[in-house]
């Protein structure tokens, strides 16, 4: 009996395993998916700014690159700083699914 346990625990992990490898197990970003975007200059700062709807799995450090085709020109803390400032002091940790907000446009 316990040489079948083990036997299909086994199975199990190596299934696992299989599909992890064939398939993947992290989500990927579906590419049909597009933002919402709305391109206008932020209403109290001097930062220009673009409106983002945000969907399941984006993150504000993900659209930023997104926004300026994978490479953030300023650094990380900046980005953030420039984010709440234009968000009514928001963080990223506190962004919900379906709401739109600004994100800073770096040149």
């Amino acid at each position: 009996m316990k040489n079948f346990i083990f036997f299909v625990i086994l199975l199990i992990v190596l299934a696992g395993t299989w599909n992890d490898l064939t398939r993947g197990s992290l989500p990927q970003k579906d590419p049909s998916v597009i933002h919402e975007k709305e391109s206008s200059p932020a209403t109290n700062t001097s930062i220009p700014s673009q409106t983002v709807k945000i969907k399941g799995g984006d993150t504000v450090l993900s659209i930023l690159e997104e926004i300026h085709n994978g490479k953030l020109p300023v650094d990380i803390s900046q980005a953030v700083n420039d984010f709440s400032q234009l968000n009514k002091g928001i963080t990223p940790e506190q962004v919900q699914i379906g709401q739109s907000y600004q994100f800073p446009i770096y040149e």
